[in-house]
């Protein structure tokens, strides 16, 4: 029998209308990848039976008698709004029409009840229905990639008409058995009835009409046999899980390739299948990885028209093998910093850096590649390991060089909860100015400015490269060291390389005296400068806590602090103080305060690219000391 429509009327209090496709908002990233992103990233959630997804990925063009099945048994009525009407007849009557599939296996499927105004009294599976038929519904597993209410709305963006057949097994014996439904988001429009005006939202459903229940999906034998003969894979024995099919797929190819690549010829269909290669790549290749535990990591295949796409392993395709590279060092408690929130006191999450020789790429596709032509990134992740983005930082000055970097937030609950919660629907950025709880919004704030003064500080040349290696490893603490350790032959700390033994005569005792001494921490970007930061504690055995302090920046030639070049001297400055783990400043400019201040403060040295500072202090209580 054809299965019926149904049309959502607006409820009594309203309902959501024909904008819900505009819930993700407008993403950077194109279409294609924010749907790649969004739909592997919901089957990353979906596998919870302690094994990780297969996942299958198909551009196919319908064959005579598929085409036939979804004119005279699926979409036998159609919407009665015009625009959608008439996209659904395109598609219906055009030549070799080309749908796309995303399909996942051994995971949990859609399961649950299927009418989403009743809920079995202690079931907490309601996946069908916060798929198909709600719009913005939690998902508020540990780990969860946001909400399937904004994340949907990518498939049918990519569709022609706005259109997509949902075929899922449940893995619940309680839920067992094939479900399979169409669904549409179209314009609202109206019907008149009578003398009155019935309005209807936009959302199309078709499957069996339940007079009590509205409509329904075709279930078990039905659902089996229709799925069968529009092509969707064999879910027999264990293969548990999800297919969706994109109804006239916008193919988003470009430029076809005019010769032969690494991968074989090319043609528009097979341009658009290595793109989805490219988005699954660059988003998921910590999952995808040899490393990766088996419960957690994807097997992707891509097909098109049947033909299996080759997709390199992540560790063979450089600039991948790099992150892999600081990925693994992560993963093995070996990672070059702990970034740390000083106020509330929090460990944040763990870096690691890697760098090596820039090697030959393989592009998959010729233009607008997701890969960029040398690496100086840093990968952000939450625990779940899934890419958010890639922060951009500062590119090594040998250009035959470049270096990668992962970030992966603490598995702490509330760290986790607060960069999840900063995410936008889109799930590709950290946007701490979203969040009202200021506890997460100093977390995501102080871990975004960390990472962004590596990422910039990563500028000197990389130590000399081992015979044979194809990489070498540069770790944060070396670059710390490199860039600002301890100057024995300087009168403070500095920020840059120190020749041993070299003096500039008697240090002046820190401590002697109650003057505090500077440490130098880290480099990081402010206000789009780079400066040298440095803790003074203000609480040291023998301070009286009055008077004022005085900062005094000096650039270091040879080891000392006596510069010879003005001009590097008039670029170092001091730009101010403020508490450690916090943003706004206490003071501008050289001097503090020191009147009740019983703590570690952080001073701000405006440092110039080309030349290292070093910071000595005084106290100012009418006599200098």
């Amino acid at each position: 029998m054809p299965l019926n429509l149904y049309s959502e009327p607006y409820g009594l209090t309203g309902s959501v209308g024909e904008n819900v496709k505009k819930l993700l908002g407008v993403p950077a990233a194109d279409p294609l990848q924010v749907l790649i992103r969004e739909a592997l990233q919901n089957i990353a959630d979906a596998a919870r039976l302690n094994r990780g997804p297969e996942i299958l990925i198909r551009l196919r063009h319908l064959s005579s008698d598929q085409l036939e099945i979804l004119r005279n048994q699926v979409f036998v009525e159609l919407p009665r709004e015009d625009r959608s009407r008439q996209a659904f007849e395109a598609f219906l009557h055009s030549q070799n029409p080309l749908v796309l599939e995303i399909c996942d296996f051994h995971t949990v499927g859609l399961g649950g009840p299927t009418r989403a105004d009743e809920v079995p009294a202690g079931n907490d599976c309601t996946d069908f229905v916060d798929f198909v038929l709600n719009v913005g519904s939690p998902r508020d597993r540990a780990g969860g990639g946001g909400t399937y209410g904004f994340g949907k709305t990518a498939f049918y963006r990519v569709s022609r008409c706005s259109a997509i057949v949902v075929d899922t097994l449940p893995a619940d014996p309680a839920w067992r058995e094939r479900r399979l439904m169409a669904c549409h988001l179209g314009r609202s429009f109206s019907m008149i009835h009578g003398n009155m005006e019935r309005r209807f939202t936009g959302r199309h459903w078709w499957g069996r009409r339940k007079e009590a229940s509205g409509i329904q999906p075709v279930t078990g034998e039905e659902a089996e046999g229709l799925a069968r003969c529009l092509g969707f894979p064999d879910r027999s024995g264990e293969r548990t899980g999800t297919s969706i099919m994109v109804l006239g797929f916008e193919c988003t190819g470009g430029s076809l390739e005019d010769e032969d690549w690494d991968y074989g010829p090319r043609d528009e269909l097979t341009v658009t299948g290595y793109r989805i290669v490219e988005a699954v790549l660059w988003n998921f290749w910590p999952r995808m990885m040899r490393s990766t535990p088996k419960n957690r990591q994807f097997s992707v295949s891509v097909e098109v028209d049947g033909t299996v796409l080759n997709i390199p392993s992540p560790e063979d395709f450089p600039p991948l093998n790099l992150f892999c590279k600081a990925m693994d060092k992560i993963r093995a408690g070996e990672m070059d910093r702990l970034i740390q929130c000083q106020r509330p006191l929090q460990n944040l999450g763990q870096l690691a850096i890697f760098a090596g020789d820039r090697l030959s790429r393989y592009p998959l596709v010729r233009d607008g590649s997701l890969f960029p032509d040398r690496v100086h990134h840093i990968a952000l992740m939450r625990p779940v390991e899934l890419v958010v983005k890639y922060l951009e930082g500062a590119s090594l000055p040998d250009e035959k060089r470049e270096w990668a970097g992962v970030f992966r937030v603490d598995e702490n609950e509330e760290v986790e909860r607060a960069f999840a919660e900063s995410e936008p629907p889109a799930h590709d950025d950290w946007c701490p100015e979203s969040l009202t709880n200021r506890r997460q919004k100093t977390f995501v704030n102080v871990a975004l400015r960390e990472l962004k003064a590596q990422a910039a500080g990563l500028v000197l040349p990389a130590p000399p490269q081992q015979p044979g290696s194809d990489a070498t490893e540069l770790p944060l603490p070396a670059i710390a060291e490199r860039l600002g350790r301890i100057l024995d032959g300087a009168p403070g700390d500095g920020a840059g390389p120190s020749p041993q033994g070299s003096r500039s005569g008697p240090r002046p005792g820190p401590r002697s005296g109650g003057i505090p001494r500077p440490e130098f921490v880290r480099l990081e970007e402010y206000q789009g400068r780079i400066v040298a930061v440095f803790h003074v504690e203000l609480s040291s055995k023998g301070f009286s806590g009055q008077g004022t302090l005085e900062a005094i920046p000096a650039v270091l030639v040879d080891g000392r602090p006596e510069p010879e070049d003005p001009e590097l001297a008039v670029r170092t400055r001091v730009l101010g103080y403020r508490r450690a783990g916090q943003d706004g400043l206490l003071e501008s400019g050289p001097t503090l305060n020191l009147a009740e201040m019983n703590e570690k403060v952080e001073i701000l040295v405006e440092m110039p690219r080309d030349a290292a500072v070093t910071l000595m202090m005084r106290i100012r209580d009418g006599a200098s000391r």
